[in-house]
């Protein structure tokens, strides 16, 4: 007769701490993409002020080009001067 295999209550505790730590990157990924103040600010310029064709994202410490870029049709003018960017999206451009 087998005995059962018994688990530790340590391997409870890893998975545990590895939920936990997943759940901790996804909170630090949804505030990085999440748009900070300013972004909706240029963008809801941008669709007012410049019939959606220019939008200044100049001096943002951007990383990457908001997502809500995409969503500017129209836009003709990207001004992204002075920001944190190291790669260009082909979709961009």
């Amino acid at each position: 007769m087998t005995k059962p295999k018994l688990t530790s209550i340590n391997s409870f505790l890893d998975v545990d701490q590895e939920v936990k730590e997943e759940e901790e990157v996804q909170d630090i990924l949804h505030g990085l993409l999440e748009p900070t103040s300013e972004i909706v600010d240029a963008v809801a310029q941008c669709h007012g002020k410049f019939g959606g064709i220019r939008i200044n994202l100049g001096g943002m410490n951007l990383a990457f080009i908001p997502f809500e870029v995409k969503s500017l049709a129209d836009l003709r003018i990207l001004n992204l001067r002075s920001n944190n960017l190291t790669m260009f999206p082909s979709e961009v451009s």
